[in-house]
């Protein structure tokens, strides 16, 4: 959160580094219209970022000291969003699929199909927002790295590549250091 502190006449006194990276030109336009005890949103053009800045003051020694605080807001507004978009495809999904069934059965042929795979595309398109948030936690971290180590030489020693029609042969990283290169596979 940016903080800028002013004086009694308005003018800008002291800034916190947050308050520095924040500010540009719309938001110093946005801070010298901005009356006392507001707030507004200020959108920068160009970039995807979204600042509420708020002009508040507090008492100091019988006097009312101006300062302005600057938060992002570009995180929430993405959050509301991506809800919002949510809720729509859901909603889409959920109509597509209802008018689909209930007209499907009176089809035949091509267009039946083209139906039953519109009808797939819009719940596997709908199944990608159901995916839930990640459930954040500690693990040891030698672990984590010794189970992938392990899953991924099993899986060199057991892929097979095509190399020319009819012919394989093992995977060169397997090959190179249990098998001779003569030892093809017919």
């Amino acid at each position: 959160m940016g903080v800028i502190q002013c004086d009694l006449d308005g003018n800008i006194t002291s800034m916190n580094p947050a308050a520095r990276e924040m500010l540009s030109s719309s938001v110093e336009e946005a801070i010298h219209v901005l009356p006392l005890g507001e707030t507004t949103a200020v959108h920068i053009p160009g970039e995807p970022q979204i600042f509420r800045i708020s002009h508040q003051s507090f008492p100091d020694r019988g006097f009312q000291h101006p300062f302005f605080l600057i938060e992002s807001l570009t995180s929430e507004v993405r959050l509301a969003e991506k809800a919002a978009y949510e809720r729509v495809i859901r909603m889409i999904a959920h109509e597509v699929n209802n008018s689909v069934a209930g007209i499907i059965g009176s089809l035949t042929g091509d267009e039946a199909e083209r139906l039953t795979a519109l009808s797939a595309f819009v719940t596997r398109f709908a199944e990608v927002v159901k995916i839930p948030q990640p459930q954040l936690q500690l693990c040891d971290l030698s672990e984590v790295s010794s189970k992938i180590c392990v899953r991924r030489q099993m899986s060199k020693l057991t892929s097979i590549s095509l190399t020319k029609l009819y012919q394989f042969i093992w995977t060169p990283s397997f090959s190179s250091r249990c098998l001779s290169t003569s030892s093809r596979m017919p």
